[in-house]
């Protein structure tokens, strides 16, 4: 679902014996550095337990574990030498870590099987931060240079791999420069500069990673129905529902889908934007002033904050996600744990340890009832319908939940309780996505034989395309090709699709508006309305930033029109264009170099009209 597929495809295709094991581990394009580390383990465990998805997720259930771990022994660390009177600090680490491990907001990680790159990220996250703290207590009371040595790498080593698991794995050395300014009041000069260049390392790697890709970065929002002003307005919001979740879990509220939350607009639009970003400033003071008489509540808002900074900032990612604080939640339970030490002791006869204690009886009780949430939740998890009904009790505005219930009705034959799902939807959901429920339910009313209209789809068209609308127009588009309905014809989804270019005010350079003028452009090639699917191409690929898929798309038609030096100039722009891990679209457009080189230097053998059989692209989509 959501991700995995888009990640896991060459993993399939490897298990399908198509490609080699390592063209897995260097082919995944879901992030800047490929999470090699992330794919290695897919096909590791699939060496080892099979292919299927019970090993899928058994993998995952045994990453958490491994997980837990090293968040006991993280823990430990933190809290050894605490002053107060209060629960070892093992028995402090027990609890954490169950609380960690049992917590109902860590079901929608485990259970998602490409959210193992944010499994392993942590994992090697947590055990950077537990060398950091272990080496640099060695270095505080001898430091030798081998020990000097091993407080660089060993760090060094483990973040290489949590950044290769998952970009989040950039925030170690700023997790560590704030637990040392954080938790340590004294420290010796070999550790004083680690802890400086961890920081100032990480903002200045961060920060010039972003500088360089600014343009790519704001392209990327022309994808969203969001600026990059209104996420950054909208993510402190975002971060106290995160908190609400772990401080006072409800599993019926969470979910993988979240894609209807609400952005904010401005400061006021809605009025907790700005009670968000107040109260989590108010949250980073009270860290601050509170550092020497509580560092571990500190310590703990600190990694909850730092763990946050990166996927709630300007990257183009969607608003709300609950595996983002796989790793976060950590330093929340860390400053909880140390508040209720700290509220223990303020009480009258005070009885701290023990399982009679007031913190052995909230922490007992506290795990139960997160096992019981757990557990449901994960019976939520054990069958997509499930999952989809589940989420739109909770959260009926999500249009992704909706649309994979209406799929996988219409799949199992029951395309009445699509149409029901669809027609729910169309009440609650934001425009774009009514009107992609809209369409869909046309074509869904068509292919169950009823009569429609498909001109009361008109008005819908869109001043600013979303990739909402790219789905519509293929479901449309789809319907009307395979012929499943009579009063659907692919002429009339033409012409739905000019009228939407027509009113769209989006530029060339958008993604969405090149993609439209790709899907029109292989509609309108079955038509054998060659010249109309070259200009939509033409323009689709002339903008420079296009997929290989248009290239190969327009290769075609001029190859049908026997344009063929045109042909050949696109056809070497595409070879230009090409991933050099996208294996694939180079097989395909070898095809479609050799099938261009038997129509003849000088077009004497191509017939106008003969290629449109082909029905290929030459790249794959």
């Amino acid at each position: 679902m959501l991700d995995d597929w888009d990640n896991l495809r060459e993993w399939q295709r490897w298990v399908n014996g198509q490609q080699s094991g390592w063209q897995v581990i260097v082919g995944n394009n879901s992030g800047p550095l490929g999470r090699p580390v992330s794919m290695a383990s897919f096909v590791l465990s699939a060496s080892v337990m099979g292919p299927s998805v019970w090993a899928l997720k058994l993998s995952n259930l045994i990453l958490h574990v491994l997980c837990s771990v090293l968040v006991f022994l993280l823990t430990a660390r933190l809290f050894q030498g605490a002053p107060e009177n209060g629960p070892s600090q093992r028995m402090v680490a027990a609890i954490v870590a169950s609380l960690w491990l049992l917590h109902p907001l860590q079901v929608s990680t485990v259970l998602y099987a490409v959210q193992r790159m944010t499994q392993l990220s942590t994992l090697f996250l947590l055990a950077g931060l537990y060398a950091y703290l272990t080496i640099r207590d060695q270095v505080e009371r001898n430091p030798s240079r081998p020990r000097i040595f091993a407080l660089f790498a060993v760090p060094a080593a483990a973040g290489l791999l949590a950044l290769l698991s998952k970009e989040t794995g950039a925030l170690l050395p700023l997790l560590c420069g704030c637990v040392e300014f954080t938790l340590f009041a004294k420290r010796s000069k070999p550790v004083r500069l680690f802890a400086v260049l961890c920081v100032a390392g990480s903002i200045l790697l961060i920060g010039s990673w972003a500088l360089w890709q600014s343009h790519a970065l704001l392209d990327a929002f022309g994808s969203r129905s969001f600026s990059m002003e209104e996420r950054l307005l909208t993510e402190p919001r975002v971060i106290w529902n995160y908190l609400a979740a772990l401080a006072l879990p409800n599993y019926q509220s969470m979910t993988l889908f979240h894609d209807g939350y609400a952005g904010s607009s401005g400061l006021f639009s809605p009025p907790t934007t700005v009670v968000s970003l107040l109260a989590l400033l108010a949250l980073i003071a009270f860290g601050w002033r509170i550092r020497r008489r509580r560092p571990r509540i500190a310590v703990g808002l600190a990694i909850f904050l730092v763990g946050h900074s990166l996927e709630a900032s300007f990257l183009p990612l969607e608003l709300y996600f609950e595996h983002r604080n796989y790793f976060p939640s950590l330093g929340l339970l860390i400053a909880l744990a140390d508040l209720s030490i700290w509220a223990a002791n303020l009480l009258p006869n005070r009885r701290l340890t023990g399982p009679s204690s007031a913190l052995g009886t909230t922490a007992v009780a506290a795990l139960a009832l997160l096992a019981m949430q757990t557990a449901s939740l994960a019976q939520v998890w054990s069958h997509p319908q499930l999952l989809y009904r589940h989420t739109i009790a909770a959260h009926p505005e999500s249009a992704r939940a909706s649309l994979d219930l209406a799929l996988l009705l219409e799949s199992n034959g029951d395309i009445a309780g699509a149409i029901s799902v669809l027609s729910a939807m169309r009440s609650v959901v934001s425009p774009t996505d009514r009107r992609l429920a809209q369409i869909y339910q046309t074509s869904l009313e068509c292919r169950a034989g009823r009569v429609v209209d498909p001109s009361s789809i008109e008005p819908l068209a869109p001043a600013r395309l979303s990739p909402g609308d790219l789905t519509a127009f293929t479901i449309l588009s789809r319907t009307a090709t395979e012929g499943a309905c009579d009063s659907l014809r692919q002429s009339q989804v033409v012409a739905l699709g000019e009228l939407w270019l027509k009113h769209s005010l989006d530029p060339e350079s958008d993604p969405t508006k090149w993609q439209l003028r790709y899907l029109l452009g292989r509609q309108l090639f079955e038509l054998r309305q060659w010249q109309q699917a070259e200009q939509h191409l033409t323009t689709a690929w002339s903008e420079g930033n296009a997929q290989a898929a248009v290239g190969g798309m327009l290769v075609e038609v001029l190859m049908t029109t026997c344009a063929l030096e045109r042909a050949r100039e696109t056809l070497q722009q595409l070879y230009d264009r090409l991933d050099p891990n996208d294996r694939i679209g180079r097989q395909n457009t070898d095809t479609l170099a050799l099938r261009l080189r038997q129509l003849g230097s000088d077009g004497s053998d191509c017939d106008p009209g003969q290629a449109d059989h082909h029905g290929q692209n030459g790249v794959s989509d």
